[in-house]
């Protein structure tokens, strides 16, 4: 079976116009309002609004006139506000960012206590100024040793990185348990046990309440960011690929040399329609390369996030019943597409680099429509909207396509071996050559948007950036054998779930 790229851009890819057989609502929602709100958001806000009512009732639910009421519930509030608070609507996260804050909570209402009671004992002894003198030292010791602790390295990380939540709520905790203690109160612990007692209250008040509304596994997630990341790999790889056909085939800049020294002057010249862009994507060459930039900038955002997550599959109640080995298999897989996905995202940085800094490469009309034929496959390949089936031909026809850039390798190599002498770009500039850029191309060059002025073409360069693209190529076909082993251990994982539920 053989799928040429332009039958998948034109038909498979873009999403179907025909009229739907639906009957019109007679309710319509304003498009305004329907381009602010999604599925997730409105869960969130349900999620958010259900948490905060109910953890309200322990500071509505007593009457202000009556003494006994429940004390301090304002902690309850405020603590399922905090651990509430993330709009993936994750469980695991949840239950994660709960643990620290008990932690937290615990180990500096700890301190607070003893060294509020050390204080009470200097105070007896010795008075108040003892006792402020007292505080103000274990203040300074504590906070010494818990922040010199948290920023230690355990293994190949700083603890903070790992439990700076619960940290910063040790040092609150200690404070707020500590400052009663130097005042004239009966009961100055009484303000430490009530606050220890309602953030305990909250978090499994949160727990329950987002294991109740809306909660989402945390293997979901994951395998949403997954499918972003290998889509931005792909539309990079494309957007860079096109770039390059562009670039190397309108040669960018044309020298003028009627006025002044050679170099002096560049145009650009009018760009032509190519035969292999598409009105539907989303490649515009005027803005080619910020668009390779803006993929491969929010590729490393996501990429961060989704590693970061990766540590909230133990705390994941959805995944009670999993084998220990399916858990790392998978975990061992998303890390895998990921770092491959990462690694094209290096590579196309690089040759969006070359492109920027040398223009006049020496390739042929061949070498330009493989560029954008690979970089269309690549992006079509590594899109989720595409069944297995379809993506696996393309697959194909790329690997066609890197049997023929690679004799085009072995085809410049020879070239190149040919006479290196003359294929290699002159280093050497006289005086009045050097004299002529240093005076005119860096206003030129304003911010490093331009194109040095000395820098020429040659078929040593231009091999250079065609094994770069074969590379990247390989590099694509890895990424999509890796997320269809991927695939596979989620659906093992899908199954045991439903088979959990059922049960």
């Amino acid at each position: 079976m053989t799928v040429h790229f332009s039958d998948v851009e034109t038909t498979t890819l873009l999403r179907s116009t025909e009229p739907t057989d639906n009957p019109p609502s007679s309710f319509h929602v304003p498009k305004w309002l329907l381009g602010h709100f999604d599925r997730d958001s409105l869960q969130f806000g349900v999620r958010m609004s259900v948490c905060l009512t109910v953890s309200s009732l322990f500071v509505l639910a007593p009457h202000p006139e009556h003494e006994g009421g429940f004390r301090q519930g304002m902690w309850v509030l405020i603590t399922v506000l905090f651990v509430c608070w993330f709009p993936t609507l994750d469980v695991a996260s949840v239950l994660e960012k709960s643990a620290q804050r008990l932690l937290g909570t615990l180990v500096g209402a700890a301190l607070g206590l003893a060294c509020g009671f050390l204080s009470l004992a200097v105070k007896e002894a010795h008075g108040f100024r003892a006792q402020a003198i007292c505080l103000g030292g274990c203040i300074a010791l504590v906070t010494f040793a818990v922040c010199s602790y948290a920023t230690a390295r355990v293994g190949q990380a700083r603890l903070i990185e790992k439990k700076n939540y619960a940290t910063i709520l040790c040092m609150l905790t200690f404070t707020i348990c500590l400052v009663p203690f130097y005042s004239m109160s009966d009961k100055p612990w009484e303000k430490s046990i009530l606050r220890v007692r309602n953030v305990v209250i909250g978090c499994f008040l949160g727990v329950g309440l987002s294991m109740m509304v809306f909660p989402r596994p945390t293997v979901p997630i994951l395998e949403e960011k997954l499918t972003k990341a290998v889509e931005l790999a792909g539309e990079s790889a494309e957007a860079v690929l096109h770039t390059a056909a562009d670039v190397f085939a309108e040669n960018a800049y044309q020298v003028s040399q009627e006025d002044g020294p050679p170099l002096s002057s560049r145009k650009r010249m009018t760009v032509r329609r190519r035969k292999w862009r598409n009105a539907e994507s989303d490649y515009s060459f005027e803005h080619g390369h910020d668009s390779v930039f803006a993929k491969c900038e929010a590729a490393m955002k996501d990429y961060k996030t989704t590693k970061a997550r990766l540590g909230m599959l133990k705390y994941d109640p959805f995944n009670i019943g999993w084998s220990k080995d399916l858990l790392e298999n998978f975990k061992v897989e998303v890390n895998q597409t990921l770092s491959r996905s990462m690694r094209i995202q290096t590579t196309v940085v690089l040759m969006d680099g070359i492109i920027r800094n040398d223009p006049n490469h020496k390739f042929s009309e061949d070498h330009l429509d493989i560029f954008a034929s690979v970089g269309t496959l690549i992006r079509s390949m590594l899109s989720a909207r595409l069944d297995v089936t379809t993506s696996d031909a393309i697959e194909e026809e790329l690997r066609t396509n890197l049997v023929e850039m690679r004799r085009m390798i072995v085809d410049l190599a020879a070239t190149v071996s040919a006479s290196p002498e003359a294929q290699m770009p002159s280093t050497h500039l006289d005086r009045s050559t050097h004299s002529s850029i240093s005076s005119s191309t860096m206003d030129d060059d304003k911010d490093g948007a331009g194109t040095p002025k000395h820098v020429e073409g040659s078929h040593v360069c231009s091999l250079l950036f065609l094994q770069l693209a074969e590379h990247l190529a390989i590099r694509s076909v890895r990424l999509y054998e890796s997320r269809k082993q991927c695939d596979g251990v989620s659906q093992q994982a899908k199954k045991l779930r439903t088979s959990l539920a059922v049960k």
